[in-house]
């Protein structure tokens, strides 16, 4: 008995402990399908004790995704193979909550078989979330560079983690002592602060939070905040607590954006904002100055500033400008703008636009500034500016007073030093000035500073490695209260380069003008209107006219008209910049009238601001060429067709001759046997009619011996109709012999344009075929109809026989000596003189065809006209 209570009483203890740490028991019997859960496994899931679960509702409290996914896999591979699990997986209880668990299942077999998945569910919720809040704030940590410290004051021992170590860029194995990284805080300001806060803290346990530059393991300089808690025991400071957080590239951001602000200010640049839904426009103080604006006068809408842009750039800039706004975040444009006194100036405006959650424009800001002047500046030089690719402004500033001198990057690299280790000053400027120009220099700069000259000019400088480079230097003046210099900034530019090109450009304008004179290719410069600029003598030689005779007429004027809209769309596609060039054949009218063939390239040519601004035409005379082309090509042409008439002649001779003979022979053959006079005399006439057909055949090749080099003459109004029923009686005994049923389906208005004796041929030939190849299971049979489509009469020839296998033969079967079928008469020529007979003809001939069903045959041959087919109706 005390036994049984002993082992009650542990298994209380068992299930208070599995209580407490959340684990349920679950099973399932695969045999009857049943699940189990103890009632510790339905609080973990949020169900009451009336909940009856099963396989897919247990299933779906698993998260949607990759926690349902694994735990069906996990469920799957135990059945299947076995295989146990332990995870960790998010559900969502039956109350909507989002929970972590530990689910852990074995599978039992019997005999081989899976009867039992059983496992335990464990509440972890509490410790996951835990952890990952633990490991976001460690991440976060990293990721703002966040470290830690501390210093022991009695002792003077100082702890580092290991972000604070890579924050002053040492390895994680730096033990500091507090001397040491007293003397990596920068001397002076920030070192003799630190020492300052250190004792504060101990002496008064006081705190602090500054920003301090450090120097790297490297040499490099580095901002960083530092923040120090004095922890006191007994009104006694025993330990300083601390971060260290690395705010360099923030704090530098912060120096760039201060410094940009003073220039902005002192180069006098405009902030303006457009609050897009009210239409309300805000300038500050610069900006109504640029604009030379009366605040009461400005309204502050759109209109009110579109008012003062100059008209000519209103609709080629500004409404370009508008828009791209919903496409870009940033925009930049230049334009022109009318001051109320009617002065016209330069402005440059760069915009920044800003999008609310939808996507939709909300708000416009952006900077305006005035650079009349150096447009101006610009523009007298604009034809040394030619070749620039490139150009990298650099900005500088001078203190008169400290004889403080800075440069930014760009200056730097114009003078080839390195920003880590050089230190600009007035002197170190003006040695490296070149000695020749240092004069001029000195007297520049020292008139501007006494206000009589502007601060504008180019010389040359020396680089460490003795390099001379030509600078573009501009500055302007501030002045003090008293009157003097008080801040000297500008810009400085290398246009090394540009004044390399202007002298190859010299150069290179001084070759081409002998080249363009003097080459053996026609070549024009020709604008962007089409009006010609300039010519030389060979264009002059191949089109026969004077300079100023082609100057007045254009290119346009002497081009051949069919060429001339082909032309006008290839340079519209320059000018568009879907191409650079192009090249064509074209035909120009020599001033004596002949075509002159010309090859024309046309090539497109950029100002300095990479806009189009003229075309170089170069025109190689190939008429020698074209004609001699043109001469073997009609050869050819002559040639083939006669070639093609002879073929056609002798195929007709022996094809449709021999049809005939036949015919006459097998007539001739009934006459002998048959016994009856009756019978007899109807083959005599039937012998007539076939010797009829004979003569007119003899006839139609006569005609064909006339035809010279083409069939268009021999061109003739034809009733398919006659020609039908002439071919059926002259095959009238091969039609008696096979049996055969013929049906015509030709309405006598159709008519076709083309040659009686091909035509005649041609449906001999598919008619003979249809009989040829009949097939031995069933009588022949034979339609021959036409339809009218358009210009064109379709005949069909369709029949019942053999039929042909046009995935075997389709593309031979017009082809000469091929034979589809073991016939001893087949000779593979008839087909083939039946397409060159169609296509002599200008038409087409097609086929459709299924073995053992029988075969279509339709040739599609060009109408007469009314007046044609009605004389040559009557005539038939």
């Amino acid at each position: 008995m005390e036994n049984l209570l002993g082992a009650n009483k542990k298994n209380e203890l068992l299930e208070k402990a599995l209580e407490v740490a959340g684990i349920g028991f679950w099973e399932m019997d695969l045999l009857t399908q049943k699940v189990t859960w103890s009632p510790i496994k339905r609080n973990i899931m949020g169900v009451a004790a009336t909940f009856a679960p099963t396989l897919p509702k247990t299933i779906a409290f698993f998260k949607h995704g990759e926690h349902r996914q694994t735990f069906t896999q996990c469920f799957n591979l135990a059945v299947e193979k076995g295989q146990s699990w332990d995870g960790e997986f998010l559900i969502e209880t039956a109350l909507g909550q989002e929970v972590w668990i530990r689910s852990q299942g074995e599978v039992e077999f019997l005999h081989g078989r899976a009867v039992r998945v059983f496992g335990v569910s464990q509440n972890i919720d509490q410790q996951k979330r835990m952890l990952l809040e633990n490991e976001t704030a460690s991440l976060g940590a990293q990721v703002a560079r966040v470290g830690s410290w501390e210093l022991d004051v009695d002792t003077q021992k100082i702890t580092w983690s290991n972000m604070e170590k890579e924050i002053f860029g040492l390895p994680h194995s730096y033990e500091p002592t507090l001397d040491d990284v007293t003397r990596r805080f920068k001397a002076g300001e920030h070192r003799d602060k630190l020492v300052d806060c250190i004792q504060n803290a101990i002496d008064f346990g006081a705190s602090w939070n500054h920003e301090f530059l450090i120097i790297k393991e490297d040499g490099q300089e580095s901002w960083i905040r530092a923040r120090g808690i004095a922890e006191q025991k007994a009104g006694k400071t025993i330990r300083i607590l601390g971060a260290c957080q690395d705010i360099n590239e923030r704090k530098l951001a912060q120096l760039r954006k201060d410094r940009l602000a003073l220039a902005i200010k002192e180069a006098h640049i405009g902030i303006w904002e457009y609050f897009v839904p009210e239409d309300k426009l805000v300038w500050d103080d610069t900006t109504l100055a640029i604009y030379e604006e009366i605040p009461e006068n400005f309204k502050g809408t759109r209109a009110d500033w579109l008012s003062r842009v100059h008209p000519d750039d209103l609709q080629d800039k500004i409404l370009i400008l508008e828009s791209g706004l919903g496409e870009k975040d940033q925009l930049e444009l230049e334009y022109r703008i009318v001051t109320p006194t009617k002065k016209v100036k330069h402005v440059k405006c760069n915009a920044w636009c800003e999008f609310d959650n939808n996507g939709t424009l909300v708000k416009i800001y952006g900077l305006v500034s005035d650079y009349t002047q150096l447009k101006k500046t610009q523009l007298k030089n604009e034809k040394l500016a030619l070749a620039v690719q490139e150009s990298k402004i650099g900005i500088w500033e001078y203190d008169p007073k400290k004889d403080l001198l800075y440069w930014d990057e760009n200056t730097r690299a114009v003078y080839g030093v390195d920003r880590n280790t050089f230190q600009p000053s007035f002197q170190d400027w003006e040695m490296r000035v070149h000695p020749e120009d240092l004069d001029r220099v000195r007297k520049n700069v020292a008139s501007a500073l006494a206000g009589e000259d502007e601060m504008s000019l180019e010389y040359r400088i020396l680089t460490p490695e003795k390099e001379i480079r030509h600078v573009k230097h501009y500055g302007c003046i501030q002045y003090g209260l008293d009157k003097k210099p008080e801040k000297v900034f500008g810009i400085k530019t290398d246009i090394t380069d540009l004044i390399h090109v202007k002298l190859e450009l010299t150069r290179s304008q001084e070759s081409f003008a002998g080249a363009f004179e003097y080459s053996s290719t026609g070549m024009a410069l020709v604008d962007l209107e089409g009006q010609l600029l300039e010519v030389n003598k060979s264009i002059l030689k191949s089109i026969g006219y004077s300079k100023k005779e082609l100057l007045e007429l254009n290119l346009a004027g002497v081009t051949h008209p069919e060429d001339l809209a082909n032309d006008l769309h290839l340079a519209k596609q320059i000018r568009s910049g879907k191409r650079d060039s192009y090249q064509i054949e074209k035909r120009f009218y020599h001033k004596n009238g002949h075509l002159v063939y010309a090859l024309s390239t046309v090539t497109g040519v950029n100002d300095v601001n990479g806009a189009l601004s003229h075309y170089i035409v170069q025109l190689h005379d190939i008429t020698e060429r074209i004609e001699a082309e043109e001469k073997l090509e009609r050869s050819n042409k002559i040639m083939t067709e006669q070639n093609d008439s002879l073929l056609n002649f002798a195929h007709i001779v022996s094809h449709n001759l021999r049809s005939h003979s036949t015919n006459m022979a097998m007539l001739l053959d009934f006459y002998q046997r048959e016994k009856s006079d009756e019978e007899r005399a109807k083959i005599i006439d039937m012998m007539t009619s076939a010797s009829g057909g004979l003569n007119e055949t003899v006839n139609y090749l006569n005609e064909i011996v006339q035809i010279n080099t083409t069939t268009d003459a021999q061109m003739k109004s034809i009733s398919v109709l006659r020609v039908a029923k002439k071919i059926l009686d002259d095959l009238s005994a091969l039609i008696q012999t096979t049996g055969a049923k013929i049906e015509l389906k030709i309405n006598k208005q159709h008519f076709v344009l083309g040659v009686p004796a091909y035509l005649d041929s041609i449906l001999l030939n598919l008619v003979t075929n249809a009989l040829k190849y009949a097939s031995p299971k069933r009588k022949p049979k034979i339609i021959i109809s036409t339809e009218v489509s358009g210009r064109s009469i379709f005949i069909r020839v369709e029949d019942n026989g053999l039929g042909i296998d046009l995935k075997q033969h389709g593309e031979n079967i017009f082809g000469m000596f091929k034979t589809f079928h073991r016939h001893q008469d087949a000779k593979g020529i008839g087909l083939y003189i039946t397409r060159n007979q169609v296509e002599a003809m200008q038409g087409k001939i097609s086929v459709t065809s299924k073995v053992d069903k029988g075969s279509v045959f339709k040739v599609e041959l060009e109408r007469p006209t009314h007046s044609k087919k009605t004389k040559d109706a009557k005539n038939t």
